[in-house]
């Protein structure tokens, strides 16, 4: 955290490669998966549910405004509102992942460590915020990949 604070490039630590072990835990709901789907199965559904605010509520009521900017392809606003979801709650480990999405499906905007090692750009704004810094998250992630 010194080297970000003193706009130095961060300390290389190699990451361990990880095992992948198969787990009986299956795919839990998703809200932006339940999207996606009504996008698809019935258009003009999710244009109605897209158009009410209420019905919008009615029918996900997990779904955050950035969920929905990102299953209709606004993939800009998607990533401002997940990166302000961020700032908001930290922890918001949904925004986390909608933010690596959005950032990628927007042009590749993503960086790799985002994407590849995720908990580590968690981790390291976690500790940022706990001394109330709020960087930007693409930023921090950036600067992590070098």
């Amino acid at each position: 955290m010194l080297a970000w604070r003193g706009g130095q490039p961060p300390v290389t630590v190699p990451v361990p490669s990880r095992t992948i072990v198969d787990s009986e835990r299956a795919l839990t709901r998703n809200i932006r998966l339940d999207l996606a789907a009504l996008r698809i199965n019935n258009p003009d559904r999710f244009a109605a549910v897209l158009a009410d605010p209420a019905l919008f509520a009615t029918v996900a009521p997990s779904a955050s405004t950035a969920d929905a900017a990102y299953i209709r392809s606004a993939f800009a606003d998607a990533v401002r509102l997940y990166t302000e979801a961020i700032r908001d709650e930290p922890g918001d480990r949904a925004a986390w992942v909608g933010l690596a999405m959005a950032a990628r499906a927007d042009g590749g905007r993503a960086p790799d460590v985002l994407l590849r090692t995720p908990e580590i750009v968690y981790a390291v704004y976690r500790q940022l915020t706990g001394t109330g810094e709020r960087p930007e998250p693409l930023e921090l992630a950036r600067w992590l990949d070098g």
